[in-house]
């Protein structure tokens, strides 16, 4: 699991750089690059919230999953 956070994290780190040179270097007017850094944050952080949802609830399956094999278990 710690692997896939590393992952994930680097990802969202990646992703944040790239967005923002893109947005940066981009010739444009301040008030239009400040909106599209609002856009980008916001999309990003759907997408992250909803990465978060996924891997919250497959941790909470997975914990399910192995508690029933635990119980099932004969002693």
């Amino acid at each position: 699991m710690k692997d896939l956070s590393k992952v994930m994290l680097s990802f969202i780190v990646g992703a944040l750089a790239g967005a923002a040179a893109g947005i940066l270097l981009a010739p444009d007017k301040g008030k239009n690059t400040l909106k599209k850094v609002k856009d980008s944050i916001d999309n990003l952080s759907e997408k992250v919230k909803d990465t978060v949802d996924n891997l919250s609830e497959k941790t909470k399956k997975t914990i399910h999953q192995e508690q029933e094999k635990k119980e099932t278990k004969p002693a």
